[in-house]
């Protein structure tokens, strides 16, 4: 069984009673996306936290059935359901993959394009200078960025 964070399908549809049966290794009930009442067509698979309707289609993660349901953002229903902790995780995660993945004056290179495009930034010759005569890792990359965040 895979490790689950925050609130799982089961206690998503336990807070909105939407009754659910077992059947097998997995759950069944009544599609909340449609008029669904006389077959139970949504299949919840525990082990990976995801569900599918074979007949409307409608599956994925427990966040897309929050949205459903409570007529909420994606972002607000990763927030409830995952908390602050997890998202900052994952973040890191996304990030640590970025660095290993690509190198580093390729990220660095997006992430000055998107800064100029928020904000000009006065002598970027000097700073473009500067910044390539840095010997740049993944220890000091957070760095580099915090001075290019408070160039004027």
């Amino acid at each position: 069984m895979t490790e689950t964070f925050g609130k799982s399908i089961l206690e998503i549809l336990d807070d909105h009673d939407i009754p659910y049966q077992p059947q097998g290794q997995y759950f069944i009930c009544y599609c909340p996306k449609h008029d669904d009442t006389t077959t139970p067509n949504m299949v919840i698979y525990p082990d990976t936290n995801s569900f599918f309707c074979f007949a409307c289609k409608f599956g994925s993660k427990p966040e897309d059935l929050l949205c459903e349901l409570d007529g909420i953002s994606k972002k607000d229903a990763i927030e409830l359901i995952y908390g602050e902790e997890y998202i900052i995780r994952k973040l890191e995660e996304e990030v640590s993959f970025k660095i290993q993945r690509y190198p580093l004056r390729l990220l660095l290179s997006s992430f000055i394009q998107k800064r100029l495009k928020e904000r000009p930034v006065n002598n970027l010759i000097t700073h473009l200078k500067w910044l390539d005569s840095m010997e740049l890792s993944s220890k000091n990359l957070k760095e580099v960025m915090d001075i290019i965040e408070r160039w004027d």
